[in-house]
């Protein structure tokens, strides 16, 4: 439906934008992880429409022929899911825990967060760098796909805006990361974690090792599946 498309396409750009720079530029300043993560997930929504416009673009350009094309828009939508809510799952995990730990949820109380839980802080960095796109998490993949979606079908502004935002999310998410590994803690008493959350994290972390290692290869399994009922 080219025509339906055309008419949605304004607004999908202008949503796309939006979110892109809303929720990159109103995370930076944030010291509360909650609120943090809160404006990031506003970012990464700004991604994944930056793909579906791919998609779209597509099918206006070329409807009867468009079908690899509309599967790239496809599979970084997909693969961008399947490394987005891994890591955020992860984060709010380990929020989770720490609410009842720590005296606060700003960035300056995971001072030390490494001595005081190697385990939490390793889930924690681990899905901050999968979230920000830092190779070789899958979260590098899932953005570099956006970011050639956007170049493949010549939307160099969206292109532009989309660097941006990547670059803004290693500020605000190597932050939490510092205080963790590189502050002096402000309470050097163990922060004790369960067997049961520490199995789920143990999980979590062998899933977000996995998925980065294996990004690749989940990205051929997502287009022959996006691909195959097109032939």
């Amino acid at each position: 439906y080219p025509s339906a498309i055309a008419i949605w396409m304004p607004v999908l750009y202008v949503c796309a934008v939006l979110s892109l720079l809303l929720g990159n530029l109103a995370a930076i300043p944030q010291r509360n992880l909650k609120r943090l993560l809160g404006y990031s997930s506003i970012g990464h929504t700004g991604f994944i429409l930056v793909a579906v416009i791919g998609a779209a673009t597509a099918l206006t350009d070329r409807p009867l022929v468009a079908a690899s094309d509309v599967a790239t828009g496809q599979v970084a939508v997909t693969v961008y899911l399947i490394t987005y809510l891994p890591a955020t799952f992860t984060c709010f995990t380990v929020l989770a825990v720490l609410e009842r730990k720590l005296p606060g949820l700003e960035i300056h109380h995971l001072a030390g967060l490494s001595q005081r839980s190697p385990l939490l802080a390793a889930a924690f960095a681990l899905s901050l760098v999968s979230l920000a796109g830092i190779p070789p998490l899958s979260g590098f993949i899932a953005k570099m796909l956006v970011v050639l979606v956007a170049w493949n079908r010549g939307l160099y502004t969206l292109l532009g805006i989309t660097i941006f935002a990547a670059v803004a999310a290693f500020y605000y998410y190597l932050g939490p990361i510092k205080a963790m590994y590189w502050s002096e803690p402000l309470d050097a008493t163990p922060i004790r974690v369960n067997r049961t959350t520490s199995a789920v994290l143990a999980v979590l972390i062998t899933l977000l090792i996995i998925t980065g290692f294996a990004a690749q290869t989940i990205t051929v399994l997502v287009n022959g599946a996006t691909i195959a009922p097109a032939v």
